[in-house]
């Protein structure tokens, strides 16, 4: 039972802190002061590639002639550096891909507020998801009025900000909560 409660608080603080590690460091550095997407790329970037590097070493070193298979474990003890490599590559590779699963249930996330959002506005008959891209996503909104209509039942929306021009295609940038 410890071992349950112990793993859920680890896999949940590694959750959180890949949700957030962007921010952090974006908060500690104060790098990109008008781009705050650049460090959540890097960020992303870097521990993405750090997870594919140690899956790789652990999967090589794992199946490597020098660490014993089931039957020789008793005659063959595995050479302390292989044990070494493994101990770090393997819990390495773990929480990085613990991260970047919860940046993608985050995005989810946020996608379905956007949706949920949009349903909300006033004269909005139907909002569902119509592309979806890595940084971008399009919804096909049906709306009372058309988008003069969208545009006045978002106007006080603090999550939604439009961004294009007054004329142009609607484009709005969602700010998340905090």
């Amino acid at each position: 039972m410890l071992l349950v409660i112990t793993s859920w608080v680890a896999v949940t603080g590694i959750c959180l802190i890949g949700c957030y590690l962007p921010n952090v460091l974006w908060g500690i550095f104060q790098i990109a002061r008008e781009n705050h997407s650049t460090v959540t790329y890097v960020v992303k970037g870097v521990v993405t590639a750090t997870g594919l590097v140690s899956g790789v070493i652990a999967a090589l070193t794992a199946s490597s002639s020098q660490t014993p298979s089931q039957g020789d474990a008793q005659g063959k003890p595995t050479p302390p550096s292989v044990a070494r490599i493994l101990a770090i590559a393997g819990p390495l590779f773990v929480v990085c891909l613990i991260m970047v699963l919860s940046w993608g249930v985050k995005g989810l996330a946020d996608y379905a507020a956007i949706e949920r959002l949009l349903q909300s506005v006033a004269g909005v008959r139907r909002a569902n998801i119509a592309a979806a891209e890595a940084n971008s996503v399009a919804f096909d909104v049906t709306v009372r009025g058309g988008a003069t209509g969208l545009d006045q039942g978002l106007a006080g929306s603090t999550r939604l900000v439009r961004t294009s021009a007054a004329g142009a295609a609607a484009v709005y940038r969602y700010q998340p909560p905090g």
